[in-house]
């Protein structure tokens, strides 16, 4: 895609900007034309391709989105060599250490954000005295893209919630806090699937129960033997979907749900 003048891409708190946008008084990193690449693609997809034995064609399994791969080439444009070797410092050390950051990218007043780590050698080569060329390159594990939240609560007693979705293209994984007063645990509904929590809920001690890995955890501790059926499925772009929360024995609660507007 182009560098356009509405164009701002952060990593790590690192600030790129297109044509058009003025970084203000600080040495600014300007994406070239065509600069900003890998991130309104698609991406790869992995596939088991085995040929079925004295048949044609292989058999059908489900395949997966590869990582997704972002790279940056722009001019830093500074007012002079001692500035310029200040963002060359700056731009070499971005996430230098192997540490996972972010890459948020803002156009036309939306705004998208995905985890990232460096993916190759930052290249920062000088072109002149006020002037360098820059390239950096960073691996988004999980290639999804996510915008605004999304939250919606069920209260014990209260029935389902109808309504539950998000507006990206892509499916979203459910985040969940349950609070409240539920001895012998509870039973979340989300898109008519059940979670069984047996877990005692005690006021005060909220659960939090990310559908990404399907574990409990209290308190910041990771609760071991505390599940019952465990059905986590996700939510895709443009489906709308319940939500509900009740307890397995006696008790009062409410169930949140987190959803980000989610992109491929």
């Amino acid at each position: 895609m182009s560098s356009r003048g509405d164009l701002k891409v952060t990593i790590a708190g690192l600030e790129f900007f297109g044509r058009g946008l003025q970084a203000g008084t600080t040495p600014e990193l300007v994406l070239k034309p065509r600069g900003f690449k890998g991130w309104t693609d698609g991406v790869d997809m992995r596939l088991d391709d085995s040929a079925i034995p004295n048949q044609h064609g292989s058999y059908d399994r489900q395949a997966y989105r590869s990582a997704r791969v972002v790279s940056l080439d722009s001019y830093a444009l500074t007012d002079s060599n001692a500035k310029l070797q200040q963002i060359g410092e700056r731009v070499t050390g971005l996430l230098s250490g192997g540490e996972l950051g972010r890459i948020e990218v803002v156009q036309n007043g939306e705004t998208r954000w995905a985890d990232c780590r460096l993916a190759s050698k930052t290249k920062f080569e000088e072109i002149a005295r006020d002037t360098a060329e820059v390239q950096v390159q960073v691996w988004c594990p999980d290639p999804r893209k996510f915008g605004d939240v999304w939250t919606y609560t069920a209260t014990v007693g209260g029935g389902v919630v109808p309504g539950v979705r998000h507006f990206g293209n892509a499916e979203a994984t459910p985040q969940f806090v349950v609070a409240g007063d539920m001895p012998g645990g509870y039973r979340l509904t989300f898109r008519g699937e059940n979670f069984h929590v047996i877990w005692p809920l005690v006021s005060g001690q909220p659960h939090t129960i990310d559908y990404a890995d399907g574990q409990l955890w209290v308190g910041g501790v990771r609760i071991h033997g505390g599940l019952g059926i465990t059905n986590t499925p996700t939510l895709p772009g443009g489906v709308v979907t319940a939500l509900g929360v009740v307890p397995l024995t006696t008790g009062t609660g409410t169930a949140t749900l987190k959803l980000f507007d989610t992109y491929i």
